[in-house]
């Protein structure tokens, strides 16, 4: 019996990049193994490489023997980028030894179908959050993905004033609240929040989505998986080749370069309102 392992040990972002090049993998090579198996994190992310196209066995801890290993490493695939200018798929399609023609720069991910209840459809989501933002690490660092609180404030005003009749959400993990105004933050109310909402769920939600506004975070790369509208506020520490989701046709980026600290709001307010005049144009 031949058998091979697929290994992604990623955040969310960068594990929705690894769907594409490892359907494209099975697409060529599947037929050559009798079982397939993908050693990953058990987490709340889990559940999105079961939308990937690849009937694999997810599995928490690997069942040697195998007779291939592919370990879509994103540090590795960092590396691959930086040198050739490339995006993360054709940097993981070169660690899985598959052409990267024909792959396109966005998640494939593809979620169950789900009821989404009206209270749910047309939500003006904003997703400010962002795990690997040096600003989280330990020690904490210049913020280089989110941006200080009041910077926000223009924007959050436009979309209320562009969407009067869809509810503006925050999303994010359970913990992933404003603080107040007194702290620095702004005031919300708990039914602003959409938090820990399971990633097929999420998904499906986004496809009804007015809009998706988000750093550069998982929250992002899965609004691009389902083609939302999405104002993708991409990193200045990280060249737009690559993880930027280009694939996705209603995306518009605004590149937070050199540091979020030094974003204009007012210069963000009006690209985001140009991004929501194209979108309502579409309608």
């Amino acid at each position: 019996m031949k058998r091979a392992l697929l290994k992604s040990h990623n955040l969310i972002g960068d594990g929705l990049y690894v769907g594409p090049v490892a359907e494209k993998w099975y697409r060529e090579h599947g037929h050559e193994f009798d079982e397939v198996h993908l050693y990953t994190l058990k987490n709340h992310a889990t559940s999105l490489y079961e939308g990937m196209g690849v009937p694999w066995k997810i599995v928490f801890e690997p069942e040697p023997p195998y007779d291939l290993e592919i370990d879509f490493n994103v540090s590795k695939a960092f590396q691959i980028s930086d040198q050739k200018k490339c995006h993360l798929v054709n940097s993981y399609a070169e660690l899985a030894g598959v052409s990267p023609e024909g792959l396109e720069p966005v998640p494939n991910y593809r979620p169950p179908e789900m009821e989404v209840p009206d209270h749910l459809r047309n939500l003006v989501m904003v997703s400010p959050h962002s795990m690997s933002c040096a600003s989280r690490g330990n020690p904490p660092g210049p913020a280089n993905k989110m941006l200080a609180w009041p910077k926000w404030k223009p924007s959050l005003a436009m979309l209320r004033d562009e969407y009067p009749d869809s509810p503006l959400v925050f999303l994010g993990a359970p913990e992933d609240k404003i603080p107040s105004a007194k702290d620095g933050g702004f005031d919300t109310f708990e039914s602003d929040y959409l938090l820990g909402i399971p990633m097929p769920f999420l998904a499906n939600i986004m496809k009804y989505a007015k809009c998706v506004i988000t750093v550069d975070n998982g929250m992002g790369h899965l609004a691009a998986s389902q083609r939302a509208n999405h104002f993708y506020m991409a990193s200045g520490s990280l060249s737009l080749h690559f993880i930027t989701p280009w694939g996705n046709k209603n995306l518009r980026v605004f590149h937070l370069k050199p540091l979020t600290d030094e974003v204009d709001p007012v210069v963000m307010r009006w690209a985001l309102l140009s991004a929501v005049r194209d979108w309502k144009a579409k309608e």
